[in-house]
């Protein structure tokens, strides 16, 4: 991160998410991670990216098209929140740093909302005639990424956690 006296302020306040956020996240009670997590633009052709990785020692941030290193996210005040401004907006890998290992994946928070307007708007008026292809477990490819998308409607939830397991 770069910039100069003047900006630092600003793009600290930028940077890290409110005081609120933050806690509501570590409870795993923010009704909108994705309002804070993974990248933000900057305004200016760049992004902010932020992770909440309990436990990880430390991240750097891969150019999803080359595999080169683009920079690292600062691990805050709250431990396992990661955060970082980058000049250029572009696709990215996380590589995780763990006491156990490396794990280079991609960010979940980066592909933002998945289920389409028209499946809200058909769900919200009472008339959508398939919620079985919208929620529950959902095999896709999304820009040329394949993995799982999972939706559920539960109102009165005050979390939802999903686990998974990878079988070759």
């Amino acid at each position: 991160m770069s910039f100069s006296n003047k900006e630092q302020g600003q793009a600290r306040a930028v940077l890290l998410p409110s005081a609120k956020d933050i806690e509501a996240l570590v409870r795993a009670e923010h009704r909108d991670p994705f309002a804070i997590l993974g990248p933000h633009d900057d305004g200016a052709d760049g992004q902010f990216i932020r992770a909440f990785l309990p436990g990880a020692l430390s991240v750097q941030v891969l150019a999803r098209n080359t595999g080169d290193v683009i920079g690292s996210l600062q691990s805050e005040a709250v431990p396992g929140l990661f955060v970082g401004h980058f000049a250029q907006a572009q696709d990215y890998l996380l590589r995780i740093q763990w006491a156990g290992g490396e794990q280079v994946s991609e960010d979940p928070y980066s592909f933002g909302p998945l289920l389409g307007e028209m499946d809200l708007y058909l769900f919200a008026e009472g008339n959508h005639r398939d919620l079985s292809a919208c929620l529950g477990a959902q095999l896709k490819t999304v820009d040329g990424i394949e993995g799982v998308r999972f939706a559920v409607w539960a109102p009165n939830a005050r979390r939802v956690s999903v686990v998974g397991v990878k079988t070759l």
